[in-house]
C-alpha cells in the first residue's frame, strides 16, 4: 500500500497468501492480468501452514511467471530469495517516505528488468 504514495496510478492487488497469489498469477482463458512486479513476502500472517515467500517465488517460475519479483523479509533471506528465482530483495522495514521509497522502486524495477532481458536468448 506505500507503493501507491508514489505511484498512485498503479493498480495494486493484494494476495493473503503465496497460494492466492499462484493463482492470481495463473496462465490460462480465465486470466485477463499480467503482473509487472509482484513483491512477496517471506512470512504472511496466516493461521495456516501456507507456502513460504520463497516456496511461492519457486512455484510462480515453474508455472513460466515472468513478472518482476522481488523478495521481502526482515531477515537476512536475499540469498534463498534469489535462488528461488526473484529478481530482487528488500529488507523490512522498507521507506515509507515518498522519495526513498521511489528510489528504491526504482532499484528493483531496473535490476528486476535487467534480469529479464538476460534471461531472453539473442
Amino acid at each position: 500500500r506505500s507503493v501507491l504514495k508514489v505511484a498512485p496510478s498503479w493498480k495494486i492487488h493484494e494476495a493473503s497468501s503465496g497460494e492466492a497469489c499462484i493463482e492470481l498469477c495463473k496462465d490460462g482463458p480465465a486470466t485477463t492480468t499480467k503482473f509487472d512486479l509482484i513483491f512477496m513476502d517471506q512470512y504472511m500472517a496466516s493461521v495456516t501452514k501456507q507456502l513460504l515467500g520463497t516456496e511461492t517465488v519457486r512455484a510462480l517460475r515453474a508455472q513460466g511467471c515472468d513478472s518482476i519479483i522481488c523478495g521481502l523479509s526482515a531477515n537476512d533471506m536475499e540469498v534463498s530469495f534469489m535462488d528461488a528465482g526473484a529478481d530482487a530483495f528488500l529488507f523490512k522495514p522498507f521507506p515509507c517516505r515518498a522519495d526513498p521509497l521511489k528510489g528504491e522502486l526504482i532499484r528493483v524495477i531496473q535490476r528486476g528488468s535487467k534480469k529479464r532481458a538476460a534471461a531472453i536468448p539473442p
